[in-house]
């Protein structure tokens, strides 16, 4: 692989040539699903539970000493990212090992992107939890509360943390997609 060095005067810029391109996954040999259009797809309960505390916890985790410093929402435990990693490879392996059985790589490259596609959506729901959750909170403590100093700088930090969400959602992401690719 050769490699060419790049050496710009004080004034010019790089020039960069973008293109478009686009994947194809090829499909046919997969079932339709019900719709008649997607692919089916199933990720057990236990699974999908698995994700959800651990991404609110890994949320929480990241978020909590900048925006909720000093206040405890609920008992906040440390994010299992054995467990996590524990649970991503057991349903990993279980989906290779169908396409291997079957004899068909389709499943596989089909339930990654599913995967992907959970985890992203999942990521973002468990964002919206932990906002919903320090509502709930101030709701929770009562009227009087609510029109107290206490509540507003709680008010103003989630308001802050909602302004950071896509900061939040891309460190997250960016941990988790690691994870995956450990995996």
């Amino acid at each position: 692989m050769a490699y060419e060095t790049l050496t710009l005067g004080a004034t010019e810029t790089p020039k960069t040539e973008l293109k478009t391109y686009t994947v194809t996954i090829p499909m046919g040999s997969l079932a339709i699903g019900v719709d008649n259009i997607h692919h089916d797809v199933f990720l057990s309960p236990r699974f999908v539970q698995g994700v959800r505390d651990y991404l609110f916890d890994l949320i929480r985790q990241s978020t909590n000493a900048t925006y909720f410093s000093g206040i405890e929402l609920r008992v906040a435990k440390p994010a299992d990212g054995g467990g996590f990693r524990k649970l991503l490879t057991d349903v990993m392996q279980s989906s290779l090992t169908q396409a291997k059985f079957q004899k068909n790589i389709e499943i596989d490259l089909v339930f990654r992107v599913a995967l992907l596609k959970f985890l992203v959506q999942e990521v973002s729901n468990q964002f919206s939890n932990l906002i919903l959750e320090g509502k709930e909170w101030i709701r929770r403590r009562g009227e009087q509360f609510e029109r107290s100093q206490q509540a507003h700088v709680i008010k103003s930090r989630l308001a802050e943390l909602q302004s950071a969400r896509r900061v939040v959602v891309r460190v997250v992401g960016q941990q988790v997609a690691q994870m995956v690719i450990d995996v």
